[in-house]
């Protein structure tokens, strides 16, 4: 896969570029260590797509289709033991599985990128910050403090800031530390009144910092969560590469022994779909 689908005449970032400049600008040594971290991100994104879709194909089968085949909706729920309550049961646990599966990927997302940034700004030459504690909380803090005197970095600093204070992204990493340390959030099946919205399957309500956190509709939030990701990505890497653009030598690196067949693509687009492609 080269590219994540794009609205029509949406940025998009150029990790081949990325690549090539890194390693004008530190090194081969560098790059090696940028390509796992780079492509992470990338792989990520497509993971938490697959999560969704599986997601999406288990309620098709489980729930949509018996009910428009006339399947009373009791009895998806509530059978004796010969009919198959153990298919309810597998619902809900399966559930579980892809959500917390796709919410885990796309929050890992922004560590990853904050690894990128860290080898690709050379923070790694003087362990600016120690390996052991690059996450998005530290290089937000750090690039805060260098931008005081490299004001060339204030673009960078500002999308990575963007995503940290997004509501969106707020809201994902609740759930995944409370799926993380707190064993998990049910998921739950609400019936509606109508043909339009027979039923809604939602994460159940929790408390995180001492905050009530509301039930959510889960096809709503893993989307809105995904497209918060993906754009912050693309803003970073299209940042990222204008501040390697003016730190790089004019001349192009010969790449000739480093061919760039790593999987995860070549361009990074923003996108309004992402998890019905």
């Amino acid at each position: 896969m080269t590219e994540l689908i794009a609205a029509t005449g949406s940025p998009s970032w150029d990790m081949s570029r990325t690549r090539e400049m890194v390693r004008a600008r530190w090194g081969d040594k560098a790059l090696e260590a940028l390509r796992p971290v780079l492509r992470a991100v990338t792989t990520r994104l497509i993971h938490a797509r697959i999560h969704f879709q599986d997601y999406q194909r288990l309620v098709s089968e489980h729930l949509r289709q018996p009910l428009e085949a006339g399947t009373p909706w009791w009895e998806l729920m509530w059978v004796d033991e010969e009919k198959g309550i153990g298919a309810s049961n597998y619902f809900f646990i399966a559930a579980e599985g892809y959500v917390y599966a796709g919410v885990q990927a796309q929050h890992a997302i922004a560590d990853n990128l904050a690894h990128v940034l860290y080898y690709s700004l050379g923070w790694n030459v003087d362990q600016r910050i120690p390996l052991g504690k690059v996450s998005l909380g530290t290089v937000c803090a750090q690039l805060a403090r260098e931008t005081t005197n490299s004001p060339e970095l204030a673009p960078i600093q500002q999308a990575l800031d963007a995503l940290s204070t997004a509501p969106a992204y707020q809201a994902l990493a609740d759930v995944t530390n409370h799926i993380k340390h707190h064993g998990g959030l049910p998921v739950r099946v609400g019936w509606g009144t109508s043909e339009q919205t027979p039923f809604e399957v939602l994460l159940s309500a929790f408390s995180r910092k001492q905050q009530t956190q509301p039930p959510r509709e889960i096809a709503a939030f893993l989307e809105e969560t995904y497209d918060a990701m993906s754009r912050a990505v693309v803003t970073t890497g299209l940042a990222l590469n204008e501040w390697l653009e003016s730190s790089v030598a004019p001349a192009p690196p010969d790449n000739s022994l480093h061919q760039d067949s790593t999987p995860g693509g070549q361009e990074l687009h923003p996108t309004d779909q992402p998890a019905r492609v």
